[in-house]
């Protein structure tokens, strides 16, 4: 019986990226796959294994992770006479971020992807993913009634509510290599949520993050419409590629969440905002 495709998953490198001062990546996880033509029957997976050590051994910069994947993909389209295959690398970064008083931690989950076939063909991926939370509109609008709040001197209206944390990707899918900034991604997609979580904050400044979500609740649907549109607006994204932005709210008093989803062309979010 032939095998359509056969691969390596879970293959744990020290690959080391330089020119990163806010943090630094975990190990990387490695998972490829390459099509097996029907008179092969098999694939090597020690080649698949040894290619992907050859090519990112020694330090990395991000100019030349895309380029050291395309060798890869050439040397392995040749090697295995196959009609296509697939890389991904994925890692969190561990962010050192500024608080009110003292340097706090966050952690963003990176992917770099590129999927080639035999033709010449090529696609980029890449996946940027933060956790944050937000305060939920429509129960603050049913307490604000019952409990007769209304704006103080400031214009606020502060009423209570519940809090949902929220899980923001988004990915981008390019004819060309990917050239923006991992770190700019995250800071979208954490702005377009109505509190960032804060690991190390003190009680003053937890209050603070608290009253600024609640400041500005919002629904999954607005949150990921938000970070839709401001990654489209970065000018290193490429106008043709394709971006997807999926965002989960985990509800704190329901037994169910909520998931809102947007693919479009860059080019189709740019003109809604212009």
């Amino acid at each position: 019986m032939p095998i359509e495709s056969a691969g390596i998953s879970g293959l744990v490198m020290p690959i080391e990226i330089a020119g990163l001062r806010d943090g630094r990546f975990d190990s990387f996880g490695v998972n490829t796959w390459v099509s097996v033509p029907p008179d092969v029957g098999s694939a090597s997976f020690g080649m698949l294994k040894d290619s992907a050590v050859r090519s990112f051994s020694g330090t990395v910069s991000l100019d030349t992770v895309y380029r050291k994947m395309d060798e890869w993909a050439s040397g392995v389209l040749s090697a295995a006479k196959s009609g296509s295959c697939r890389l991904e690398l994925s890692s969190r970064y561990v962010q050192t971020v500024s608080g009110n008083s003292q340097k706090d931690l966050d952690y963003i989950d990176v992917a770099f992807a590129i999927l080639r076939s035999a033709t010449g063909g090529s696609k980029y991926l890449m996946s940027v993913a933060v956790s944050g939370f937000n305060a939920c509109p429509c129960t603050m609008s049913h307490t604000s009634q019952i409990l007769g709040v209304s704006p103080d001197s400031t214009g606020r209206r502060i009423s209570v509510t519940h809090n949902q944390r929220t899980r923001l990707k988004a990915r981008i899918e390019s004819p060309s290599v990917p050239e923006f900034d991992f770190r700019r991604i995250g800071d979208l997609l954490r702005d377009s949520m109505g509190g960032r979580l804060r690991e190390l904050a003190g009680d003053v400044e937890e209050a603070n993050v608290v009253i600024h979500a609640h400041e500005n609740p919002g629904l999954i649907e607005d949150v990921v419409r938000k970070a839709a549109i401001g990654v489209s607006m970065e000018p290193l994204v490429d106008g043709s590629a394709v971006l997807i932005v999926e965002g989960r709210s985990l509800e704190s008093i329901h037994h169910h969440n909520a998931y809102a989803r947007v693919r479009q062309k860059v080019s189709d979010l740019r003109s809604l905002s212009a």
